[in-house]
């Protein structure tokens, strides 16, 4: 589901993120993540209905999302707001180099995030405000957490926004993602966002693009801390929740009361910030690029999974003399990352695996 003001769509700028974006997601563990906390509800931390983090690390807040996810109760909705640092973040079953402009990320010096549940790919920075609503699955409606994003908006007198049906997955219990652009670097988003690789392909999810405003475009007095006021407002109204609100942060579970919690986080965010989980959770996919190499036609067929290189064809003007050596080379590489270092190849190859290096 998508909520946007209506001149959101008339944009012909390309970019590619909704002004608010919802996903429902049914509970995943990671294969990776310790499980010493185990799931179900025994917080230390203060119990409320409504948490907002002081932390603006990207890491931790999600990290934050998955254990309030595990270990809230079951029985009563939760909601979290928070803001993160610039950075993107793709669903758990993206492809990073299909989703994102590598090249522009790397010089706006933004780093990706995947994520733990599904949905699409999203750009935050502190112009937009990040929240979830965790619902028990017998009270799971598909349109509460959109309309609860609705009704924030009207409280603030944001004109003319409604609610575009998305299909979503739910399971024994689900939460809701929204990202609303509120002052965002629109500029950069669009940039990070655009896809490069039309020729690649694979079983990964695709993101839904569409073309976005900012709120204050519409609203110019909308802050992060006003639209946080009025979702909460909108919250208790909605589900009869006490406003009562709790902040919590990376200094607050620096308490030895919060060991568990604290632990968790840590194990969470190390996981989030690895290789393996950034990359190498990536499904199957084939990227087929072409292009000139010293005035000669050169034709690359390269399969990866899992962020490893699995098999790889070479041709020089259609022929595959001279590339044997490389192509073998290439398998069981981590794709995207070729050093010079890891391959004895001539100088002719160097300049093969150089033009592969800058295209992939």
């Amino acid at each position: 589901m998508s909520l946007v003001p209506p001149l959101l769509r008339v944009s012909a700028s390309g970019r590619t993120q909704c002004a608010s974006h919802f996903l429902i997601t049914a509970q995943k563990h990671s294969k990776l993540l310790s499980t010493r906390i185990a799931t179900g509800p025994s917080l230390s931390i203060e119990a409320s209905d409504i948490y907002i983090s002081t932390s603006t690390s990207p890491v931790w807040n999600l990290s934050l999302e998955d254990l309030l996810f595990r270990k809230a109760s079951a029985n009563r909705p939760l909601l979290l707001l928070y803001r993160n640092e610039p950075c993107v973040v793709i669903g758990r079953n993206q492809n990073p180099w299909k989703e994102i402009n590598q090249t522009a990320l790397r010089q706006a010096n933004v780093p990706f995030i995947r994520r733990r549940s599904g949905g699409g790919t999203v750009y935050h920075d502190m112009g937009n405000t990040n929240f979830s609503l965790h619902l028990p699955r017998t009270s799971f409606e598909r349109r509460k957490g959109s309309e609860l994003a609705v009704e924030a908006l009207k409280k603030l007198k944001v004109p003319d926004v409604w609610v575009n049906e998305r299909n979503d997955i739910i399971n024994a219990r689900a939460y809701h993602h929204g990202t609303m652009l509120l002052d965002a670097r629109i500029d950069l988003l669009g940039d990070i966002l655009r896809n490069t690789k039309e020729t690649m392909v694979g079983r990964s999810v695709a993101s839904v693009r569409s073309p976005v405003r900012n709120i204050v475009e519409f609203k110019p007095d909308v802050t992060h801390k006003s639209f946080s006021k009025a979702l909460c407002a909108a919250f208790c109204e909605k589900f009869g929740a006490e406003n009562k609100v709790v902040e919590i942060g990376e200094e607050i579970m620096e308490k030895k009361a919060f060991a568990a919690e604290r632990e968790f986080i840590e194990e969470s965010a190390t996981e989030l910030e690895s290789w393996e989980w950034k990359y190498g959770q990536t499904l199957e996919f084939t990227h087929v690029i072409e292009g000139t190499v010293n005035e000669r036609q050169l034709h690359a067929n390269i399969v990866a999974k899992h962020g490893i290189i699995t098999s790889c064809r070479l041709t020089m003007d259609g022929k595959e003399d001279g590339l044997q050596s490389l192509c073998a080379d290439l398998v069981g590489k981590r794709y995207g990352i070729l050093q010079d270092s890891e391959f004895n190849v001539v100088p002719s190859e160097l300049d093969v695996l150089h033009w592969l290096q800058h295209e992939m």
